[in-house]
Formats: C-alpha cells, sequence, structure tokens
C-alpha cells in the first residue's frame, strides 16, 4: 500500500471517533491563498479548542503579514472544513502574554474589530458582496454583511455557534460553525468561494499588528482582490 493511501486511511480513521468521516478521497493541500475545500460528513466539535481530529483534516493555513510571504510576529493558523449544513473554522493563535489580551467588547455587534481578534470574510458570489465574522478571545461576535458597492450591514446575523478559550501565555484559540444557509450558498458541484483569514492584535492609538492568511500585497482586510479561494466546494 502507498503511504499516501495509508496516510488518508490513518485519517479517516481518527476522524470517526469525532462524528462521521472524511467525504472526499483525498488529503487536500493548501498555500498562503488557495485550499481545496475538506468535505466531512459531520463537523468537529466547537468547544474552543481543535482537539477534535477532524480538524487536522484540513492542512494549516498559516497567517502571516498582509504585504509579503513572510509570517512576522504574529504566529497564527487556521483550519476550514464544510459538512452539509456548515461551514467550520477554528483560529489557533500564538500568545506569550495572554493576560494582556484586549477584549472589550461584550455583547454581539460590540465592535470587537478593536480588540485582540480574528475575523473571516468569505463570499460564495463576490459580485454579490460578502459576509465578515469577528470574534475576539472571549469568542464575542460582531457579524455583518456587505453587498457590492455598499457599506457593511450589521443587521445580519451569522447565526454562527462560537466558542472561545485562552491558554495562559501560550495561546487563545476560537472555533465556529456558521450555517452555510446564512451565507447563501447554493446548491452545486466543484464551486470556488473566495475567503480570508485574519487576525489582529491592538497596539494603541488606533494601531494594530495585522495577519492574513492569503498575502496578495493588500493591507485591507476589505480589499477582496487580495483574498484567496477555497475550490472544489460541494454544496447539497
Amino acid at each position: 500500500m502507498k503511504r499516501a493511501t495509508i496516510l488518508l486511511a490513518v485519517l479517516v480513521f481518527v476522524a470517526a471517533g469525532c462524528g462521521g468521516n472524511l467525504v472526499g478521497p483525498e488529503v487536500k493541500t493548501a498555500t498562503r491563498g488557495t485550499v481545496g475545500a475538506v468535505m466531512v460528513r459531520s463537523g468537529p466539535a466547537i468547544d474552543g479548542t481543535m482537539e477534535c481530529p477532524r480538524w487536522k483534516l484540513c492542512p494549516e493555513l498559516k497567517l502571516g503579514k498582509t504585504e509579503s510571504e513572510e509570517i512576522g510576529e504574529l504566529k497564527s493558523v487556521a483550519r476550514v472544513l464544510f459538512d452539509s449544513k456548515n461551514m467550520y473554522v477554528g483560529f489557533m493563535c500564538e500568545e506569550k502574554n495572554t493576560g494582556a489580551l484586549v477584549a472589550d467588547g461584550a455583547v454581539q455587534d460590540d465592535p470587537v474589530w478593536q480588540d485582540d481578534c480574528v475575523e473571516i470574510f468569505v463570499a460564495p458570489d463576490i459580485n454579490k458582496g460578502y459576509y465578515q465574522i469577528v470574534v475576539n478571545s472571549k469568542g464575542v461576535v460582531m457579524d455583518a454583511h456587505s453587498s457590492a458597492g455598499a457599506d457593511g450591514d450589521s443587521a445580519w446575523d451569522s447565526q454562527a455557534v462560537v466558542k472561545a478559550s485562552v491558554q495562559k501565555d501560550k495561546c487563545w484559540i476560537v472555533t465556529l460553525a456558521i450555517p452555510l444557509k446564512g451565507l447563501g450558498a447554493k446548491s452545486g458541484e466543484n464551486q470556488t468561494w473566495t475567503l480570508n483569514l485574519n487576525r489582529s492584535k491592538p497596539l494603541g492609538d488606533n494601531n494594530f499588528v495585522e495577519s492574513t492568511w492569503s498575502a496578495k500585497g493588500r493591507s485591507s482586510y476589505h480589499d477582496s482582490s487580495g483574498w484567496g479561494k477555497v475550490t472544489g466546494l460541494n454544496v447539497p
């Protein structure tokens, strides 16, 4: 048996212990800005950890500097999975001084983008606008939908299930399950979605250290021309 086949068999076996197994026939690869959609029969536990083996079915999506391939000072990785109902995103953000994390946002749609936070920008069809979900280290969510050429509408509710946790002076973790229905997902095979994943660390005076998954030479998180792609996505 070839090594690749053995690896796939092990991954599927391990994943079965956390609710279901891998749908697709192959293990995906990723770069900073491209990843093949990882389809699973059911998603991982949303528990503020990434201990469920299912997360490892997605390769690490490394975040780094917004305008270059360098990783920079914010060491962070994300993973993304899909099942028939949800998009699952997990972030692991290294942090040597978790006592200094800023988490002023307390209720949904507070300006948590000003906190230590992670952000998801996703668009099944970028021509119809995009969805933004921001989460701080306490699991407080700000979410909005932006139509093409219009400001974000914070009345949109992602209905995401979110859990965050902090491991003292090591890292903080955010896990989410985002309903596909709320993202305007349409049925169809082999879809390509636009996606970006970000982390921000406030420095005061409206200054931030910023990192992003797709390094496309764009400093603005909202500039979709610099976002990445998820390919081969099948939506029932």
